[in-house]
């Protein structure tokens, strides 16, 4: 399957989602942003340097949320700087093999 097809799946597995659920989508596609970026960081080698913390971190324990979270709260156990935060995360996300 092509990137543009995956893309297309995904929107639209969502965007049903959406319409059966009734939660918005732009939420859903932001929990799935969310969720594939934790779980691309779980299987890199940095995943034992960083600690889920926050409001998505309650929502994987399954605790009931009153609103939804926008962003992820990490605390990292790494070197503070740009240049090192830029590198891990771009190793994260980089899809080479």
């Amino acid at each position: 399957m092509s990137p543009k097809n995956m893309a297309a799946s995904v929107h639209a597995r969502l965007a049903e989602i959406a319409r059966r659920t009734g939660r918005p989508f732009q939420e859903l596609l932001q929990y799935y942003a969310m969720e594939r970026f934790l779980y691309r960081l779980s299987k890199s080698p940095h995943a034992t340097r960083f600690v889920l913390k926050g409001a998505l971190m309650l929502r994987v324990w399954d605790a009931p949320m009153a609103r939804p979270t926008k962003d992820i709260d990490l605390l990292g156990r790494l070197e503070n700087s740009l240049e090192n935060l830029s590198a891990v995360v771009g190793e994260v996300l980089c899809d080479c093999k």
